[in-house]
């Protein structure tokens, strides 16, 4: 159930930065953000 869990509040903390992102970043962008392994380069425009 913790497992579940984590994987539901995941799910919605992507869909929640993905619906709000810049229109130059791509969802790759978005899911290393949530993921929290982003660099400055991949949240900054291009």
């Amino acid at each position: 159930m913790a497992i579940g869990g984590v994987t539901i509040f995941a799910t919605l903390g992507y869909f929640a930065l993905y619906s709000n992102k810049k229109p130059e970043a791509s969802a790759k962008d978005v899911a290393k953000v949530t993921a929290g392994v982003a660099k400055p380069g991949n949240t900054r425009p291009r």
